[in-house]
Parts: structure tokens; sequence; C-alpha cells
């Protein structure tokens, strides 16, 4: 490099000059970057950056984000310490957020987002944790049913419009859960379903004694489900136990779970 300078007019290039221009030239190809420092190479020439930061927002949502939506609308929050409720609307529409996990976000929920460069969509964190909902069809043990997502409005409970599938995880063998039902729809990331945690009719069933469970003693019930008189065996059974007077074989029983325990809680004479 000590050798090549600017070659004035007329003056003859020698072999030593060109040398140490070729010489220059190469050591272009073995610039290094060290961290945080990165070197691209391309036709058009070499170029020296540092890499972009994560970008993080806090946002209201505009637009439900089903799952797999991309380009949905947020709204951004800034801080203001003078305020009453100091996170305040910052009059910033920003585009391009989208699902990652298969959920549901309702619009109006408030999130900390992530710019994913590669995708160029922001995703909320943390993600859909829970839903209010409603049963619109029979949820049978181990099996799905489609539910209402609710949403509060105005202090009062109301449909979302949107629905999800849910899966049962908590019912007894032969249990269903009627449609109209009120659940409680918790998200498991793993499986990127939705499963009805609680609700206001697990723990419950009705149905008639296979054979005669006396007193003291534990016996088979055989599950029953329907319309209230109109009830079918569902082909499913629980094993519960009678803290109180016999009951004959074929007789209709109510039974309770406590503490993963069937108990007989009531008995036709």
């Amino acid at each position: 490099m000590s050798n090549l300078r600017k070659v004035d007019p007329g003056e003859p290039i020698t072999a030593e000059w060109a040398n140490a221009l070729v010489d220059a030239v190469l050591g272009l190809g073995r610039i290094v970057g060290v961290a945080p420092v990165q070197v691209q190479y391309s036709d058009s020439g070499i170029q020296i950056s540092l890499p972009s930061l994560p970008r993080f927002d806090l946002v209201e949502l505009k637009d439900t984000i089903q799952a797999g939506d991309i380009d949905k609308q947020v709204e951004r929050f800034s801080f203001d310490p003078s305020a009453t409720d100091k996170w305040i609307d910052a009059n910033q529409t920003l585009d391009h957020a989208a699902d990652a996990e298969r959920g549901l976000h309702l619009a109006g929920e408030r999130h900390l987002t992530f710019y994913h460069p590669s995708a160029g969509q922001r995703i909320p964190l943390p993600g859909v944790q829970f839903h209010f909902g409603k049963l619109t069809a029979t949820l049978a043990a181990g099996g799905s049913a489609t539910a209402e997502v609710w949403k509060v409005s105005g202090g009062s409970s109301v449909d979302s419009t949107f629905s999800v599938t849910a899966y049962d995880w908590m019912l007894p063998s032969g249990g269903q859960l009627p449609s109209g039902t009120p659940v409680l729809l918790l998200f498991h990331l793993q499986s990127k379903r939705f499963y009805v945690a609680a609700s206001n009719s697990i723990g419950l069933v009705i149905g008639k004694t296979a054979g005669a469970i006396a007193k003291g003693s534990s016996g088979t019930v055989n599950v029953y489900n329907g319309t209230a008189g109109s009830e079918t065996s569902s082909g499913g059974t629980i094993t519960a136990y009678n803290p109180f007077a016999d009951v004959a074989s074929g007789k209709w029983v109510a039974a309770a779970q406590i503490n993963g325990q069937w108990y007989l809680i009531a008995a036709e004479c």
C-alpha cells in the first residue's frame, strides 16, 4: 500500500505500482467484520453495516387476528408520565401484525409486539392465553366442538362473532357438555388447541346403576345424556362410591367428582 499513489499524466506505469494496486484490491476481499459489524459481498460491492435492533411496541389491536392471519392493524401506545393513565394512544396505526401460534387475538387486546425483520410482521406477546366462550354443539368426552368466543364490551359479556374448535380434557367417560354451556377456553401452546378447562357442568353426571350399590361400597353407573326427560345411555360408565343408603340396580342416580373420586349424591328410591 505504501507504493500505491496517484499517477500523473504521461507518467509510465511500473510493475511495482501495478502489483501494489492488485494487492490493495485483493485486500478488500479479506475484510472481516467483528461482531456486531456485518460484512456482505455482492456484485455491486461490499456492504458494511450494523444489524437492525429488535423493535418492540406496546399496541392495542385494531383488527381481530385469527389463526394464520398477517398484515393486520394495531394502534401504537406511548408513555406519558404526566398522564393519569400513563400509557396513551400515540395516534399511530401500525400495519403488518400477524398470528404466529395458530391462536385467536381479539380486537381491543393490548400486547407488546415484536417486529420480526425477515417476516416483516409484528408478533403479539404474550400470545393467546384464554378466552370465555359458549359451546355451539355438544362436546363429548375425548371429542371436540365449536365454541363461540365471548368478549367484554361496556362491562357486559357479548358474542365476539368469532369461533374456535374446543377440545375436551376433563370429562369422564361417557360425559358430555350440551350446546350453550359457558366454558373457559385455555390455549395449549404445544398442541396449538383450545381446551375446555372449566365449565359449570364438569364433575356432575346423571345415569343409572349397572348393579346394586350398597351403602359404603362402590359400583358402576351407566352415564346418561340428552334432553331432560329424554336422556339415553351414552355408552360410558363411571365407578362411584355410595356413602348413603343402599341403591338397587337400574336406579337413576346423580354423581359428583370430588378430589378425583366419584360420589353418589342423589338416588331414585
